[in-house]
C-alpha cells in the first residue's frame, strides 16, 4: 500500500495491479500471493499441493478486510503494537494460519479492542460472525457433496458502516 497527502488529507492505494484480475476471469498468476494473515480461509485452504483451486471473488476481499481491521483493533493503540494476540499467525504455512484463524473466529469474544479502536469491534464481529457460519454450512457441504456457493457479502461493509457512523453520532 502506498499513501500521500492531497489538500491536507492522507489518501492510501492499493499497488498490487500486477497481480489483479478481472472479477469472473480466471487470473493467469498461477500464484497465491497475499499477506498470509489477512487472506479469505477459502483462499488459505486453496494453497499448497493437491488443494483445488478457488476463483478469487469479492467476498474474499471483503474478508480480508475484517481480518485486517481486526488485526489492527486488538493489536493497537495509539501507532504502536501493544499485543501480540495473533503472532501464531505470522511466519506460518497457509495450513497453520488458516487453523488459527478459524480457531480466532470461534473465539471473537476473548479479543477486546483497544482504544480508540472499540467502535469497530461489534460491526466487525458481527461480519466474522457470519463468515464463521458460511464456513461452518460450507464444511457440511462439502462432506454430502453439495455446491458450495461464494459467500454473500452483500450489505455487511454497508451495515458495518452504518453501525460506526451511528455509535460516533451517539457518541458526539
Amino acid at each position: 500500500m502506498m499513501f500521500k497527502r492531497i489538500g491536507g488529507e492522507l489518501r492510501g492505494y492499493l499497488i498490487d495491479f500486477d497481480l489483479a484480475g478481472l472479477v469472473g476471469h480466471d487470473s493467469h498468476n498461477l500464484d497465491r500471493t497475499g499477506t498470509m494473515p489477512f487472506m479469505a480461509l477459502e483462499l488459505l485452504e486453496s494453497v499448497g499441493p493437491g488443494n483445488a483451486p478457488v476463483l478469487h471473488a469479492y467476498a474474499h476481499d471483503a474478508e480480508a478486510v475484517c481480518w485486517v481491521v481486526l488485526w489492527l483493533g486488538v493489536q493497537y493503540a495509539a501507532g504502536r503494537r501493544v499485543g501480540r494476540s495473533f503472532s501464531g499467525w505470522e511466519m506460518v504455512d497457509a495450513s497453520t494460519c488458516c487453523m488459527r484463524k478459524r480457531d480466532a473466529i470461534r473465539k471473537l469474544p476473548r479479543h477486546s479492542f483497544t482504544e480508540p479502536n472499540a467502535l469497530l469491534q461489534m460491526p466487525i464481529r458481527d461480519i466474522l460472525t457470519k463468515i464463521r457460519i458460511h464456513y461452518l454450512q460450507k464444511d457440511v457441504k462439502e462432506i454430502t457433496g453439495e455446491e458450495v456457493p461464494v459467500m454473500d457479502v452483500g450489505g455487511w461493509m454497508d451495515d458495518c458502516n452504518k453501525a460506526i457512523v451511528a455509535k460516533v453520532c451517539t457518541a458526539e
